[in-house]
């Protein structure tokens, strides 16, 4: 064999083998209301129409699946969305396309009709079709938002207007009103027991910019995940779902209702829970907990940037297990607004209202650090930790507020705002934080910005981040703001769409 040929063959093995080290391209497939699921789903003339569509395919990593901004999907008639997982070459995306108002996933099914309810032979009782509802419903928002119902849990509770009952055994949901439901009302969400999103086993996924609301379940189950993004999501009405019955003493029954915004069940792992508005929650908002099944570990999570408000307990860390092992936790840079009154406060058999909650049961925590956060007012308590563990979990640079009653409870020792010194020098914690009112630009607005005249600004940790809530940069790059928000020099623009409060 001639040099010449030598060489050329050996050109071509290099060259092949460069070509099989490039990434292969990632694909954007598109998702809307009026697709269609036999097309290709790759342009928007080609689009997608329905979840059930998506969970079917198979994606590669750096794939991107985008629906539609101003479109909605109902997961009771559609699907929950089940992400696929990516890989170290790259994450799987779900997330928005177009103009407009994020992608609405509801966990609810509509009834608007007059002939959706049959008036019972009980006068005031109505109710939908025998198995129109093979599932709980665990709430009903009615008049887009402007209330919700009242569950009860046997058909002869059903004393006011509102109050609603779960008839599993001819799976129908029955609703007390003076009028025909759908003449009363001129909007009625009943929300169903199901997870809007479930990411379950699942490892390098991004959720990003979805609107999930109206399930009585969570609004992203996260169990056994590692490798996960949850970014830019509106996440509001969720729970409420009767999750099971305990018996008490003399037979007493009590029933025991759940639903999270963002829940982090079982092992967990390098998962970034950022820039995320959250309100009207049944229980936690975001959480990373375990049962007692195994002991298990958690690690390299960060909730931040989140604005979380009228939810009954903004974030809660516990564990069942003793042999959970859990370190590198960051809560940092979060604001937190009016926990405990949102709907769910009147609902819960026992209000609790914790902005933040640790239980009793630890596991074996490490490098756990609450900083840099807001903690503006709860009808009961800021802070409750069962347990404390200093030099463990690490609470600084924060802003709490409270302006009556206990404001913080420290394993068995409670402080009010005025008693916040105290605590700071009985516990060690806090050394850098202060009790002061953030000043917000419009509470009674929804606005959790700062005014210039903030007691938050650049008292913050610098903790290497760059840029705020709303991508606004760290002035000075060194000193950030305590809360979600940096008040800059320029004019702050809103990325995401302002969500008013009810």
């Amino acid at each position: 064999m001639t040099r010449e040929k030598i060489l050329l063959i050996l050109l071509v093995v290099v060259i092949t083998m460069a070509a099989g080290a490039l990434p292969i391209s990632a694909a954007t497939y598109y998702v809307k209301n009026g697709g269609d699921d036999s097309a290709d789903g790759l342009t928007d003339a080609t689009a997608w129409k329905t979840i059930s569509k998506v969970n079917s395919e198979t994606f590669s990593p750096a794939d991107t699946i985008c629906f539609k901004r101003g479109d909605t999907w109902r997961i009771p008639i559609d699907a929950q969305l089940i992400p696929r997982s990516g890989s170290s070459a790259g994450y799987i995306t779900y997330s928005a396309y177009d103009k407009g108002p994020k992608p609405l996933f509801l966990g609810s099914v509509e009834k608007n009709s007059p002939s959706d309810w049959t008036l019972t032979g009980t006068p005031n009782i109505w109710a939908t079709a025998n198995n129109s509802f093979i599932l709980d419903i665990g709430n009903i928002i009615f008049n887009n938002e402007k209330s919700c119902g009242h569950k009860v849990w046997n058909s002869s509770s059903l004393k006011s207007q509102g109050d609603f009952y779960y008839d599993g055994a001819n799976e129908r949901l029955l609703l007390y009103s003076a009028a025909n439901p759908a003449a009363y009302y001129s909007d009625i969400e009943c929300a169903v027991k199901k997870h809007i999103v479930a990411v379950v086993d699942k490892s390098y996924v991004t959720i990003s910019n979805l609107d999930l609301r109206y399930g009585a379940a969570h609004g992203i189950q996260g169990r056994n995940t590692s490798y996960i993004t949850i970014q830019d999501c509106d996440i509001s009405y969720i729970g409420g779902g009767h999750q099971k019955t305990q018996i008490r003493r003399r037979g007493r029954k009590r029933h025991v209702r759940y639903g999270n915004a963002i829940e982090l069940w079982e092992s967990a792992h390098d998962i970034l829970v950022q820039r995320n508005r959250i309100r009207q929650i049944y229980d936690n908002a975001i959480t990373n907990q375990s049962g007692n099944e195994r002991g298990i570990s958690q690690y390299n999570i960060n909730f931040r940037y989140n604005v979380i408000w009228n939810t009954e307990i903004p974030y809660v860390y516990f564990t069942q297990n003793p042999a959970t092992v859990v370190h590198d936790i960051y809560v940092e840079n979060n604001t937190i607004v009016n926990t405990g009154y949102g709907w769910s406060h009147t609902e819960a058999p026992r209000p609790r209202a914790w902005a933040l909650k640790f239980w009793g049961t630890m596991g074996t925590v490490s490098n756990f650090y609450v900083r840099n956060n807001i903690i503006y007012e709860s009808k009961n308590l800021c802070l409750s930790m069962n347990n404390p563990q200093p030099g463990k979990i690490m609470f600084n640079y924060n802003c709490w507020y409270k302006a009556s009653g206990n404001m913080i409870k420290y394993g068995r020792s409670a402080y009010s705002m005025a008693d916040f010194p105290a605590y700071q020098a009985n516990t060690g914690q806090d050394a850098n934080s202060i009790a002061a009112d953030p000043a917000f630009v419009d509470l009674a607005g929804g606005n959790y910005r700062l005014q210039d005249s903030s007691p938050c600004i650049d008292k913050g940790l610098d903790i290497g981040l760059t840029q705020d809530f709303n991508y606004n940069p760290i002035v000075p790059p060194c000193l950030p703001d305590i809360g979600a928000f940096e008040l800059t020099n320029r004019k702050q623009a809103d990325y995401n769409s302002k969500l008013t409060m009810p």
